[in-house]
């Protein structure tokens, strides 16, 4: 695949029923059209797996390790200096990781979410509500992006 987020040939993929059983619950959940919450212990290979299945459904997908450092414009956005561009602006907003996804429609992978700040995990409560939504307030939107 010419993806942008495509998964490389050489990655070393072992398809186990563990695996299969996450693929199960990730096409329920995409079914109902809700997020999935992967829990296990480090390294065993569950953001491997999401890429992949990504990958065999021919969706594009973006993988963020989340850190304490990470700040919520990483995932939103933020206004920066423009740099390289012709444009005469100075200042430009560039989208974070969440806001290209749902703009865009491709998956996200958040990874190690418990290592996030209240702050991040705060920002990320709209895309979890009833309906789901994603409004980038910090660039003046008012209303929300189709999740």
């Amino acid at each position: 695949r010419d993806g942008k987020y495509s998964v490389p040939a050489e990655w070393p993929f072992a398809l186990t029923d563990r695996c299969l059983r996450l693929w199960k619950q990730l096409m329920i959940s995409l079914q109902i059209n809700q997020p999935v919450l992967v829990t296990g212990d480090g390294g065993c290979g569950k953001s491997d797996a999401v890429m992949v299945m990504a990958w065999l459904l021919g969706k594009n997908a973006e993988s963020v390790c989340l850190t304490p450092e990470t700040d919520p414009s990483a995932l939103v956005g933020q206004l920066l200096p423009n740099i390289g561009d012709d444009s005469t602006e100075k200042i430009v907003w560039r989208d974070g990781a969440v806001t290209k996804c749902v703009s865009s429609g491709d998956w996200i992978v958040l990874d190690n979410l418990s290592q996030a700040e209240a702050s991040v995990l705060g920002r990320l409560n709209p895309v979890l509500e009833d309906p789901p939504m994603w409004v980038v307030t910090e660039r003046g939107d008012t209303s929300s992006l189709p999740v």
